[in-house]
């Protein structure tokens, strides 16, 4: 309609009208119309055969209609227009309906917003949640199409504390004739917010197109605002390395829950066997990562001959800053660095065995240990991403890693035959760091995990 409010004497114009069959737009006949009173009273019933076909479908027609409010003698108050479509089967539409009032020029008819209410989904939150409405309900006597805004905001002690974004659309009610009830919806991230814990109350009020108010309505809640802290993940290519070889950062992670663009700086040090430490500097360069923006990637390569190492074991740890100081906790990962000349020489080594594992596809493996027990089983642990053939014969034992990596082991034997493999993971990412054997042959493994583990590889938990 043009407008939803008239004079008693005006034309209501029907624009915009549209109708769809998908037996096409020449299977509908006509439109019937009524106008009904707030009771539902019918004032007038009448049909309309004004129907337009489009030309960018053959499934759809317009239509309008006039209705003369002098003719029909309707005195001032509000009103309903009805409407259902009609096929050559005899097959009718849903009903559709309009609201307006009729007044007299010095009448004003307008009916504020009333029975504004809502609930939370939840009264407990921390500052990384998400604070969802439900079951928000409005009613406006001139029709949904009146309600211009809901107006919202955060109080607490009797003070607002934040101005939060309107409500601008309106869903009408399916079970509301009169088309005077509607619901809505609102959510917004606590994480956008920056409250501190307390007790507080969200806070609306409607407001129509001629500017009235309905009540105001409140519900409270308690936020916990938890500090979060960045994370920090890395691993290293190897544990074992030569004096001249280059140490690689491998796996490298950041995370922060203010998203990666308030990361500030990763610092590194290296602790030396005689227990002191190099600074080797800071990485403030990380590649966001694509499905999160809370996660980036980085890397780092160093060269062991520019810092001298000697053979003997070392540690390189790391921490992440964001831009408001916090640091993650420490991350630290140990690696050897040996002498060409270490140990027995090659003429003193006896070859016992050698075997490949995998396939033709790409395999990323790192984090290798080896152990072995009494009877000349080795065991195998590292760090899987992807998928993986364990068994080095002919068969074929395939496992998979989770989202990101997980922690596996595999058994041969003294010769080299496949045993069996297990995969320990989560979601997030999980590495190895050691494996041992004690005298009875029991299997410990070490390492890091994220989030929630199961270290049951078999059908339990």
């Amino acid at each position: 309609m043009e407008s939803n409010q008239y004079s008693p004497d005006s034309i209501l114009r029907i624009v915009g009208g549209w109708v769809q069959d998908e037996d096409g737009a020449t299977d509908l006949t006509d439109i019937d119309l009524q106008i009904q009173d707030s009771q539902g009273t019918i004032l007038h019933d009448t049909s309309t055969r004004n129907l337009t076909s489009v030309s960018w479908s053959e499934n759809w027609v317009s239509f309008s209609h006039d209705f003369n409010l002098a003719n029909l003698s309707i005195s001032d108050g509000n009103y309903v227009i009805k409407g259902i479509a009609n096929d050559r089967a005899g097959a009718i539409s849903e009903v559709f309906s309009r609201s307006f009032a009729i007044a007299s020029p010095d009448l004003d008819l307008n009916e504020a917003p009333s029975n504004f209410s809502f609930n939370l989904a939840n009264n407990h939150y921390t500052n990384s949640d998400t604070l969802n409405l439900s079951y928000g309900w409005l009613k406006d006597g001139n029709g949904v199409e009146d309600i211009d805004k809901i107006e919202w905001a955060i109080w607490q002690e009797g003070s607002q504390i934040v101005s939060l974004e309107n409500i601008t659309e309106f869903i009408s009610a399916t079970w509301d004739d009169l088309g005077t009830w509607a619901n809505f919806s609102y959510s917004v991230e606590f994480s956008d917010l920056g409250l501190e814990s307390g007790e507080y109350s969200l806070r609306g009020i409607a407001y129509d197109r001629a500017g009235e108010s309905s009540n105001s309505f409140e519900r409270t809640f308690i936020l916990e605002a938890i500090e979060t802290v960045p994370v920090l993940l890395f691993n290293l290519n190897r544990t074992t390395i030569l004096p001249t070889e280059n140490l690689s950062i491998t796996e490298g992670f950041v995370q922060n829950e203010a998203g990666i663009d308030e990361i500030k700086q990763i610092v590194l040090k290296l602790i030396k066997n005689n227990g002191s430490s190099v600074d080797l500097g800071a990485i403030d360069h990380f590649t966001p990562s694509s499905e999160d923006d809370r996660w980036g990637s980085f890397d780092g390569v160093f060269n062991t001959s520019d810092l001298g190492l000697v053979a003997g074991e070392y540690k390189l740890q790391g921490i992440v800053r964001d831009r408001m100081g916090r640091e993650s906790e420490l991350v630290e990962r140990i690696f050897t660095v040996t002498s060409p000349n270490d140990g027995n020489s090659n003429n003193d080594l006896e070859f016992a065995w050698a075997t490949v594992m995998g396939d033709a596809n790409n395999q990323h493996m790192h984090d290798i240990e080896v152990a072995i027990d009494s009877e000349g089983n080795s065991y195998i642990t590292g760090t899987l991403s992807g998928t993986m053939d364990f068994d080095p014969g002919e068969d074929v034992y395939s496992l998979t890693s989770r989202e990101r990596s997980d922690i596996y082991i595999t058994k041969l034997d003294k010769e080299g035959k496949f045993l069996w493999a297990k995969l320990f993971g989560s979601a997030g990412f999980e590495y190895n760091s050691k494996i041992a054997i004690d005298s009875q042959d029991n299997v410990y493994l070490t390492g890091l995990f994220q989030n929630t583990i199961d270290f049951d590889p078999g059908r339990e938990i």
